[in-house]
């Protein structure tokens, strides 16, 4: 006979939480362990690399040119190879739009046709709808039969049935779900396993140590001195133009003042006293003026490399905080559904316990304490439905598009709010 103080009716360990840090009401009073800070890295790391650049042309004209071709390649192989197990794992955002859109889209889908993301998130749904369940079980159909008519022995008859029933009773429920969450371990495992090689080939290009952000650096230095050189001849141009202008009296010569980004006119000297005729004049005021104009194209050329390679080095320090938090992540995903497996198999446990006792022949006391307990089961299989439920609605992430180390918009709500 189990313990009086071992509930037989509930999970073997809690599979809920109480949320922290509720703000106007914006988290549940209770949360599926699931929906952790693991989960949310998680998503953000793989929407992270379902959006990284992975064909050289998408990578120049992000990032520009580079003189290393092989070690860029390099870069872009394992890109490429995070991108596909992100497309693995599942898109975040796809599937957020799918089930508002739907929200029996993944119910009728079986789990080899998921994605390891839809898996999770079928898999939530799967533990609501059990919890739905086993509260109508131990709030209405067993504490009818225990308060029904008929004898002590066929009431342990009945309960006997609901327990060994093959197709969805309390045992053949428990042990499905536990086999599901094995399954979904196992795909996690092995997504692990592979995303660990790729992050590890992929922040010797993104980690802050690498030798290739500390080639980039020095590409950026490089290119800050060469603006600054080009600056330097720019600015000569412009004083060998304007003495030249000065010195060359008597001729109409057209001199074309610089502002700060203004729009200025051009003015006409027109001195007595030809020093030299006017067409020579046009030819060095043409030749003046390309010069200037050849060493302004350089210097806009220049700043655009620039602006290009850093942003490169903010997207990497960017990725490197995703490809640092993914591994961590997936191992605290794979850590909850192992400890809601768990609670599972301790649930077939004390049921099966149930079971034996029953068949074997159980005491009017006995059966008492089964009856105080399936209250406390029903309101404790109502908080895993509702926590479960709140997982689907509250743990989808929706990710809008925004550069890394750049401001991100604020919706209307957001803007009210902090207004």
């Amino acid at each position: 006979m189990p313990e009086k103080k071992e509930n037989p009716f509930t999970l073997g360990s809690p599979i809920t939480t109480k949320a922290s840090g509720d703000m106007a009401g914006t988290n549940p009073p209770n949360k599926l362990i699931l929906l952790s800070e693991n989960w949310v890295q998680l998503q953000t790391a793989v929407t992270t690399g379902l959006r990284l650049p992975i064909s050289t042309n998408d990578f120049t004209a992000t990032y520009g040119e580079f003189s290393g071709q092989d070690t860029i390649e390099g870069c872009i192989q394992a890109m490429k190879n995070v991108q596909a197990a992100s497309v693995e794992f599942g898109n975040p955002q796809t599937t957020r739009e799918t089930l508002i859109a739907d929200p029996e889209a993944l119910n009728s889908r079986t789990p080899e046709t998921l994605s390891l993301y839809e898996h999770i998130v079928w898999l939530a749904e799967r533990t609501r709808r059990r919890a739905v369940e086993y509260e109508t079980w131990f709030g209405t159909s067993l504490p009818g039969i225990l308060s029904g008519s008929g004898s002590e022995s066929d009431k342990i008859a009945k309960i006997v049935a609901v327990i060994n029933r093959p197709e969805r009773g309390l045992l053949a429920n428990a042990e499905t779900a536990k086999a599901e969450i094995d399954t979904l371990v196992k795909a996690l495992l092995n997504f692990e396993q592979k995303m660990g090689e790729y992050q590890e080939a992929m922040i010797k290009y993104t980690s802050a140590s690498s030798g290739f952000r500390a080639d980039l650096d020095a590409t950026i230095g490089e290119y800050a001195k060469s603006i600054k050189d080009l600056e330097a001849k720019r600015d000569a141009a412009h004083k060998a133009w304007t003495d030249w202008i000065a010195a060359s009296v008597g001729i109409a010569i057209g001199a074309t003042v610089l502002g700060l980004a203004l729009a200025v006119p051009t003015l006409g000297l027109s001195i007595v006293g030809a020093g030299v005729g006017i067409a020579a004049a046009a030819i060095h005021t043409a030749s003046f003026k390309a010069k200037y104009n050849e060493y302004c194209k350089q210097i806009a050329n220049q700043q655009e490399e620039q602006r290009k390679k850093q942003q490169l080095r903010t997207d990497l320090g960017g990725l490197d905080t995703s490809m640092t938090d993914i591994m961590p992540a997936i191992n605290g995903v794979v850590t909850n559904l192992q400890q809601i497996g768990g609670a599972w198999h301790g649930m077939t446990q004390k049921l099966s316990n149930v079971e034996e006792q029953l068949r074997l022949g159980a005491s009017e006391d006995w059966l008492m304490f089964l009856e105080t307990n399936l209250n406390v089961a029903a309101k404790e299989w109502a908080t895993v439905g509702k926590a479960s439920e709140e997982f689907g609605v509250r743990s989808l992430v929706d990710y809008q598009s925004a550069a890394f180390g750049k401001p991100v918009e604020l919706s209307e709500e957001e803007k009210k709010a902090v207004a």
